[in-house]
């Protein structure tokens, strides 16, 4: 018998490099007596198993994998057996499974199942591999030579002899083995789920549905030898990208992050690097490559939350008596006004400066909005002439103005000049055009004048109603005219005089004093043939 040192021999922190195996490995092979060495007698008579193997279980019943060793006699011995010819890949012994049975019994299965050194640590990353070779009495190759690993031991669960079901193994061989001279290694990097204590090797499929290749004619059965088998922790990670993630804008760039220490990446970007830079959204998958014992995935989606810029409008204007309705626009979490209301939209009626405050998945906004209630002037515009207020042939034109200035100008005529010259008698007003509407003047009627007028009226320009004595009233001067009214209106267009009987204005208005500055008169008069007129013009107060 063997020595069975080996069967317990921890490799502390060892870093190697065997078969292709990356030197990222560290630690020791967690799979017991792993290359069939160690046993408990040699084999002696067509490749029994369990009894004869230390570790590990061929199954019970008559349906058992083979143990071969170099110890034992044909037909159990190495490289010379009843499976054909085969040198062990490593050491001395190997095993056999069969895979495929195409006989008067089908789906007939042989498996062996090891155990663990110590149960294998949730979410750590362990490098598994073990080499099979196609057997000579083999009449073909099959894909489907894999390993489960499993907290329990298993067995048939499909009556004895038969093909495992219901088992889906996590090692899966990538290709079919056809070749009976040498070894395959079926190989893969494995996240424990935590607790896997027993692996077993074999075909968990049944014949229909195993991918079988070169399957010679008059061939019963498709067996592999199995031989060096390893479960060794590695110092990894889990590649963890995360879970699918909605990002907002102001989040990009986006890191993403790769685990340490595999000897190469390849991101479905092209780009080699352990972590990248992403600037949109989209599907985002690594793959962390370990050669010599496989690669690990994991991929996550990134979606863009579609942040909505808060806009309120430019600042508005509305007239007295109507509402606005200012709205923010709809799709935010929340809403909140400086008026506290919480709605997308209010609506609003007087004059002042609103804000809202609003958020969403990627933060806070505010915007503001001036809101402006104008009305129509609370004025009398009145149309003051500085002649006779007659046209005719010999009287030449009037001109027609206002008592104070207005923004805009808009003469019946059609006329949009200040000072209208007028020409022709008739009725003349004015409009003013304000945001809420029209402001109209007064209307003001200009007769022909006679041929040869006997009557006159006239007013001074300016006084001085200081107390000296000199220009302290004015007062119009005629002749040949009644006077029925005599008015004064301050710039404003307010009237600070009124008489249809005294005439003499000395700048007080109610006893107040007047200031100083220009101020508009309006007369109105009778001429000898009681037709009447208005005469306009403007006087300079002075002290």
């Amino acid at each position: 018998m063997k020595s069975t040192l080996r069967k317990y021999f921890f490799i502390l922190i060892v870093v190697f490099i065997y078969e292709g195996v990356s030197s990222t490995l560290v630690a020791q092979n967690l799979v017991m007596n792993p290359g069939f060495e160690n046993f408990i007698q040699c084999p002696a008579g067509w490749g029994l198993f369990n009894g004869y193997i230390q570790d590990w279980y061929g199954f019970s019943g008559e349906n058992m994998a083979s143990f071969f060793h170099a110890c034992a006699p044909l037909p159990d011995r190495v490289p010379q057996n009843s499976w054909g010819y085969q040198n062990a890949h490593d050491g001395e012994g190997y095993a056999t499974v069969l895979v495929y049975n195409w006989d008067f019994n089908p789906d007939i299965r042989y498996y062996v199942e090891g155990t663990f050194i110590t149960p294998l640590l949730k979410d750590s990353v362990y490098c598994i591999y073990y080499w099979i070779s196609d057997c000579d009495i083999s009449g073909g190759g099959v894909k489907n030579v894999d390993a489960y690993l499993s907290d329990t031991l298993i067995d048939w669960n499909n009556g004895m002899g038969n093909c495992l079901v219901n088992i889906n193994p996590q090692i899966k061989c990538p290709a079919s083995m056809v070749d009976t001279a040498n070894w395959f290694q079926v190989r893969t990097l494995y996240v424990a789920k935590g607790g896997e204590k027993y692996l077993t090797i074999g075909n968990f499929l049944k014949d229909a549905q195993t991918t079988v290749t070169q399957f010679h004619p008059g061939s019963i059965r498709i067996d592999y030898y199995v031989d060096d088998v390893s479960v060794e922790p590695t110092h990894l990670k889990n590649p963890n990208l995360g879970n699918d993630t909605i990002l907002c804008k102001s989040s990009l760039p986006f890191e993403l992050n790769a685990p340490l220490g595999y000897d190469s990446y390849l991101w479905n970007t092209g780009e080699t690097t352990s972590s990248i830079i992403v600037n949109d959204s989209g599907t985002y998958t690594v793959k962390c490559q370990m050669p010599g014992c496989g690669e690990l995935t994991d991929k996550i989606h990134i979606s863009l939350f579609e942040t909505i810029d808060l806009e309120l409008g430019s600042d508005t204007t509305i007239c007295k008596g109507s509402n606005c309705v200012v709205n923010a626009q709809t799709g935010f979490t929340t809403y909140h006004w400086n008026t506290s209301a919480t709605s997308s939209e209010i609506s609003v009626n007087t004059t002042g400066l609103y804000i809202i405050t609003v958020t969403d998945n990627c933060g806070t906004q505010s915007d503001s909005i001036h809101i402006i209630v104008d009305s129509l002037p609370n004025i009398s515009v009145h149309i003051i002439g500085d002649t006779s207020m007659c046209v005719g042939s010999e009287s030449g034109s009037v001109a027609l103005t206002t008592s104070f200035p207005l923004p805009n100008y808009s003469w019946n005529t059609g006329d949009t000049v200040a000072q209208l010259s007028v020409t022709e008698p008739g009725w003349y007003w004015l409009g003013s055009k304000y945001y809420c509407g029209m402001l109209l003047s007064d209307s003001i009627f200009i007769r022909e004048c006679p041929r040869n007028p006997e009557y006159t009226i006239y007013l001074p320009n300016s006084f001085s109603p200081n107390s000296d004595g000199i220009n302290d009233v004015i007062t119009p001067l005629f002749t040949n005219v009644t006077i029925i009214d005599f008015q004064i209106f301050n710039r404003w267009g307010s009237m600070v005089y009124n008489s249809a009987s005294n005439f003499i204005w000395d700048g007080r208005s109610k006893e107040t004093p007047c200031p100083v500055g220009v101020y508009s008169y309006l007369i109105i008069y009778r001429d000898p043939n009681n037709i009447p007129f208005q005469k306009f013009g403007r006087i300079t107060l002075l002290r």
